[in-house]
């Protein structure tokens, strides 16, 4: 039954951002999905579940090479903003790799994997183009995604840690999420805390150490890191140079004249100064990874 799954693995270029929760990984997906001429997952796309091949398809049926011009979403879902805008694939990749470090790895969903190489190894035998993606899941699989799809590389999203802390809060209180939850992403090693303020600081530590633990271990030239407020300031030239950076094959823009976001950028501070000083001190008390950020 799984002959032809080898179809997908060095044939396929996939570009995959990663990166804590709350850090502009999504906006950076709709502004790299609207400005590069690839192939990423839109809501059309996610309604076909691990049949990509056919969601792509189709959605190509619908809208053809149109950008999407969708630069809004409520906490990575982007549903309400149109059929063609990115669509991060949450129950797929949730399906395909674990998203607690208490489930155990070991040939975990290894027929999903293989699935997912082959489908994106039908599309790109049809088409040149790589695939973008947005899950942060990867971010904590990275060695796991290269097993499969070698040529993979990622872009690590990264964000001042205190409003990083602020909008997971914000989150978690807008979703009704127990003070006791670690919010949808839990880093390996990650304790239980009753003290909501300093799970979430830890959180966000853990994650970015696991993710440039793991990103040290690989060619420099196989992942780059984006700052969200850059990319606020000047989406184009953080975009521009991410082409530039990663090859020729990221270099080639949508023919359609895709918009531009109009970005107005600020952090501001939403929550009391008593809670904001209590996430500051706790994020002075660690140490926080560079990976030559």
């Amino acid at each position: 039954m799984e002959v032809g799954f080898n179809l997908g693995g060095d044939g396929v270029d996939a570009l995959f951002i990663i990166g804590a929760p709350r850090t502009g990984s999504t906006f950076l997906f709709e502004v790299l999905s609207n400005y590069f001429l690839v192939h990423y997952p839109d809501n059309v796309v996610a309604l076909f579940g691990h049949r990509l091949s056919a969601g792509f398809w189709f959605s190509r049926l619908l809208f053809q090479d149109r950008p999407h011009d969708c630069f809004f979403s409520v906490r990575g879902r982007t549903r309400r903003f149109g059929w063609r805008a990115p669509n991060e694939l949450e129950r797929l990749f949730r399906s395909l790799l674990p998203l607690h470090p208490l489930v155990n790895q070991q040939g975990h969903c290894e027929h999903g994997l293989k699935r997912f190489e082959f489908e994106l190894g039908k599309i790109a035998a049809r088409s040149s183009l790589p695939f973008l993606f947005k899950n942060l899941q990867v971010g904590l699989n990275i060695h796991r995604m290269l097993s499969y799809l070698p040529r993979s590389k990622f872009i690590f999203a990264r964000r001042d840690p205190l409003f990083v802390a602020q909008s997971i809060l914000l989150a978690k209180q807008a979703e009704l999420v127990p003070p006791e939850r670690v919010w949808y992403l839990v880093p390996r090693g990650m304790p239980r805390l009753t003290d909501q303020y300093q799970q979430i600081v830890l959180q966000v530590n853990l994650l970015e150490w696991e993710i440039c633990n793991q990103l040290s271990q690989l060619p420099a030239q196989t992942f780059e890191i984006v700052r969200y407020e850059d990319l606020c300031r000047s989406p184009c030239a953080v975009v521009e140079q991410l082409g530039r950076s990663l090859g020729a094959e990221w270099l080639v823009r949508r023919p359609n004249g895709s918009t531009s976001p109009v970005v107005r950028y600020s952090e501001d501070n939403k929550l009391s100064r008593n809670e904001l000083d209590r996430l500051s001190e706790m994020i002075q008390k660690l140490e926080w990874p560079t990976l030559g950020s």
